[in-house]
């Protein structure tokens, strides 16, 4: 199976064991709908979990888990990864792309002169993204 991160737990929320995650996904209703399946953990390592419940607070997502009943149980899971399985992302309309299509692509310059090739985008949250 080939897993996709869309997000990492950043914190624990409340005493029932909801996690606060910082989302890398444009689809988070549909990522965290009740009942779905996503990964947690390290590249490599991953853990299945079932989402029970899902709502945004400031901005971020709080999702809760069936296999974490608490606080204790949430926060042995700040700082992981959060991921899907790849058979599960949506299929974009055409010209729109994920930032993980990106990868591995050469990279040339306005001469047609060939820089390198792309590790990896990130969103900037400013004017432009970074390859």
């Amino acid at each position: 199976m080939e897993y996709i991160e869309i997000g990492q737990v950043i914190n624990t929320h409340g005493i029932k064991g909801e996690i606060k995650i910082q989302s890398f996904s444009d689809f988070d209703k549909e990522r965290y709908k009740k009942g779905s399946t996503v990964y947690i953990g390290d590249e490599g390592t991953y853990s299945p979990f079932t989402v029970a419940g899902y709502r945004v607070h400031k901005g971020f997502p709080l999702v809760t888990l069936a296999e974490v009943p608490d606080l204790t149980a949430a926060e042995k899971l700040k700082g992981l990864y959060v991921y899907i399985d790849a058979a599960a992302r949506k299929k974009l309309p055409a010209g729109e792309y994920y930032f993980s299509d990106f990868e591995g692509l050469d990279v040339y310059d306005e001469n047609d002169a060939l820089i390198g090739r792309s590790i990896r985008m990130e969103e900037t949250n400013g004017a432009q993204n970074n390859i």
